[in-house]
């Protein structure tokens, strides 16, 4: 089954959300800014994971080093500054 990942950023904290194609949330967690901890939540998932989007208010600090580790994701970038 597709997987669609949504994450709202910031300074301290992210909440990372998955849901399903039925809009069924499969997965949810606030934690703090820890890109392994991050990582090691999706790990379950990843290969049903079609694509992560990223909300933020702050400027992104966690995208380039998401993106280091040659992930296979596209990431869909919405500020809520430009919305």
């Amino acid at each position: 089954m597709k997987l669609y990942v949504g994450m709202d950023l910031h300074s301290t904290n992210v909440v990372t959300q998955i849901i399903n194609e039925e809009d069924s949330v499969v997965y949810r967690k606030k934690q703090g800014c820890d890109l392994y901890q991050i990582l090691k939540g999706l790990e379950p998932f990843q290969t049903e994971i079609e694509g992560i989007a990223v909300e933020s208010t702050m400027p992104i600090r966690l995208l380039p080093k998401i993106m280091e580790r040659k992930s296979r994701f596209r990431p869909i970038l919405q500020s809520a500054a430009h919305t």
